[in-house]
C-alpha cells in the first residue's frame, strides 16, 4: 500500500499512520514531536511506547540504546517475541516517518 504513492510523494519523507493506536498528547502531538525529530536527524522515525514486560509479546519491540531524553538509536525491531525474550519494553505503535 505505501509503494502505491511513491509517484505522489517521490523522495520526499512521509509519515505512516496505523489506525491501531490512539495516541493522545495534551502539549504536542505524536506525529508532530516525530516531524521535530526527523528535522534534527534527518532519517526514520518510529514511535515507540513502555509497556508492561508482560505485554511484551503483543507488540513490535524495539532494541537500541537511549542517545538522548527518551530517543533511542534502533538496533533492532522483534515483532510480537516470545514472552520473555523481547529486549526491551518499548513498543512500536505504528506511527512511522
Amino acid at each position: 500500500a505505501i509503494l502505491t504513492g511513491r509517484e505522489l510523494v517521490g523522495d520526499e519523507p512521509f509519515a505512516v499512520v496505523l489506525a491501531d493506536d490512539l495516541c493522545v498528547n495534551e502539549e504536542q502531538g505524536v506525529l508532530a514531536q516525530m516531524v521535530e525529530l526527523y528535522k534534527q536527524f534527518r532519517c526514520s522515525i518510529v514511535a515507540v511506547q513502555e509497556v508492561p514486560e508482560t505485554e511484551t509479546h503483543k507488540y513490535g519491540v524495539i532494541a537500541g540504546e537511549m542517545i538522548k531524553d527518551d530517543i533511542f538509536r534502533i538496533d533492532n525491531m522483534v515483532e510480537k517475541p516470545e514472552p520473555g525474550t523481547a529486549p526491551s519494553n518499548l513498543a512500536i505503535i505504528g506511527r512511522y516517518i
